[in-house]
């Protein structure tokens, strides 16, 4: 590892624990949010499907900048790329409290989106460089498992929030705890890459991405993320409106609902960090699949039945985000391991990669969305076949080579 100034200092928890602090304001930044997607129908005038793209287009962002981060973050370092984004972002989420209509409020989003997308792509990029395979594993599991805590407290805390001090106090909040994330960044967050004066030169930028994309290992351990990210997704953007507006669970108390669900994700991380030592990859990706499957099959038959209700909700999405925690403690590695291109943009790809699946699922709902809970079984049952497909070629291509 190089600090600032070039010395070499050795890995040490702090890395980690600043990483999952970023990453933390970056997960609240959608699902502090959440239960005030409803509300805002109302403070804006606005139906639905509008009002919604203030999250799918987020996701569009986030996206981008998964490009941006990772290029920038190769070309002048990991450490001042996080500085730039976790500034951009609390800039945006200051803006996104003042926005004055819901156009305004979707283009700060936007930006916002973008700038949260620094945490993503560095964060994994920086665990590549400092661990191998098995110990990573159990970083990832571990920076799973502290970071799962902001989506399942997010929603409880936005509620209160939106209740008592309006929708607004919700980023006033993010743009505080993201100066907390930069204080901390700067201070403890020491260097891990050489800047590269050679990374944004245009032949060089064609090279790369050859070099990540023409891996088809690399494509098969993104498949079964970016599917899993379009479920959870599909949940974000909808679940409010199937709970809140469809079931009648009040804003403040779907927060619990929502922490049941993300506590499921927190359990699962910790048995894969207690379990990854004896059990290999192959095996955690395959019960990955299986809970996927189980998840989205369970919210169709519910739906199909007619026997939906919060608690049989809550399950169903219960087993498929289980489905991710598995998936995302050995995927990305093995993606970003898969190829020989420089780890910045590898990391780009893939993160960009992923949140189309994410935003594929935000948008198949937000399409879909017709007052029912037809449309987040439909596409948390096409995104648990799409990981499926993920698993099984990822499987039978290491057979094959």
């Amino acid at each position: 590892m190089i600090s600032p100034s070039g010395t070499k200092k050795q890995p040490s928890w702090l890395i980690p624990a600043v990483l999952m602090l970023a990453s933390t304001v970056s997960i609240l930044a959608t699902d502090l949010y959440t239960p005030s997607l409803p509300r805002l129908t109302e403070v804006f005038g606005q139906p639905a499907e509008t009002i919604q793209l203030t999250m799918t287009l987020n996701l569009v962002g986030f996206a981008v900048g998964q490009l941006l981060f990772g290029l920038l973050s190769d070309r002048i370092g990991r450490r001042p790329a996080i500085l730039i984004g976790l500034s951009l972002f609390c800039l945006f989420s200051v803006l996104c409290a003042q926005a004055w209509s819901v156009e305004s409020l979707i283009t700060f989003r936007i930006f916002q989106g973008i700038a949260a997308a620094c945490e993503a792509v560095i964060g994994f990029a920086v665990i590549k460089e400092l661990y191998g395979e098995a110990e990573g594993v159990k970083i990832v599991a571990i920076y799973s498992m502290v970071i799962a805590a902001a989506p399942a407290l997010g929603p409880v805390l936005g509620g209160q929030m939106l209740v008592n001090f309006g929708w607004e106090s919700n980023f006033w909040l993010l743009g505080g705890l993201a100066v907390l994330a930069l204080l901390a960044c700067w201070r403890f967050l020491m260097e891990t890459s050489r800047p590269d004066r050679t990374a944004l030169r245009p032949s060089r930028l064609l090279a790369e991405a050859h070099a990540t994309l023409r891996v088809p290992a690399f494509w098969l351990y993104t498949i079964g993320p970016a599917a899993s990210l379009g479920g959870l997704f599909a949940y974000v953007t909808e679940g409010p409106f199937v709970f809140i507006s469809q079931m009648g669970i009040p804003a403040d108390v779907f927060g619990y609902y929502h922490g049941v669900i993300v506590g499921m994700f927190f359990v699962t991380n910790l048995a894969v960090n207690r379990v990854s030592d004896r059990v290999g990859g192959a095996r955690l990706l395959r019960v990955g699949s299986v809970l996927a499957v189980a998840g989205g099959g369970l919210a169709l038959v519910l739906v199909a039945s007619d026997n939906v209700s919060p608690w049989s909700m809550v399950v169903a999405l219960s087993l498929f985000v289980s489905s991710l925690g598995l998936i995302y403690a050995v995927a990305p590695l093995r993606a970003l391991r898969a190829t020989s291109a420089a780890t910045g943009m590898a990391a780009s790809w893939r993160g960009c990669l992923e949140m189309c699946g994410a935003i594929a699922g935000s948008a198949g709902v937000a399409a879909l969305h017709d007052g029912t809970a037809w449309p987040l079984a439909i596409v948390l049952a096409i995104a648990a076949v799409f990981v499926v497909i993920g698993d099984v070629g990822a499987r039978r291509y290491s057979q094959a080579v």
